[in-house]
């Protein structure tokens, strides 16, 4: 009979802009995994639920001959690797190569279920990424192209919100549109 290894998964993101992923384990024998880790900052919730399955996947590759279930609230990582051909950034690659690793000796399932609900698994691992996002600054500040776009439009956001004064007018704006 095959033995289960259930792999809870959460990312999470605070107020200003830190991010953290955590993964909680437990198999059948008892031995339970906990992991929190701090991401790049402005990293996106949805990056940091996918560093969090990559990080779950790492620790089933110990696990030879079980069943693998990875169980996470964030049903955009599951739909985004059910696209796997589409794939081209490093992270999903990384899961995606983990799977296929993995899936050649264990049955690997992806199982989305509801965030704050009292689900035991997923309340643990939801603590676990808010005490990723106090963790000092990640070590890798690698972003998605959508992450940085995201960090621009804040900033230019900011900018048309709060614009900068002209010396002869306060509170306006001066822009020359056509200079001979």
């Amino acid at each position: 009979m095959r033995k289960a290894l259930v792999l809870y998964t959460d990312g999470s993101k605070s107020d200003s802009s830190r991010t953290g992923s955590s993964v909680y384990a437990k198999a059948e024998d008892g031995l339970v995994f906990r992991c929190r880790f701090r991401n790049p900052d402005n990293c996106s919730v949805f990056r940091s639920g996918l560093l969090a399955i990559r990080e779950a996947l790492n620790f089933a590759l110990h696990f030879e001959n079980s069943d693998i279930y990875v169980l996470t609230d964030s049903k955009s990582s599951i739909q985004y690797l059910k696209n796997w051909p589409e794939i081209r950034e490093k992270t999903g690659q990384e899961v995606v190569s983990k799977i296929a690793t993995l899936s050649q000796k264990s049955r690997v399932c992806f199982q989305w279920i509801p965030s704050h609900v009292g689900v035991f698994g997923n309340e643990e691992e939801d603590v676990l990424a808010k005490e990723g996002n106090a963790l000092p600054s990640a070590s890798s500040s690698e972003l998605f192209t959508s992450e940085i776009y995201s960090i621009h439009k804040a900033i230019a956001n900011s900018a048309w919100r709060n614009p900068p004064t002209h010396d002869g007018m306060p509170g306006t704006f001066l822009v020359c549109l056509y200079s001979p």
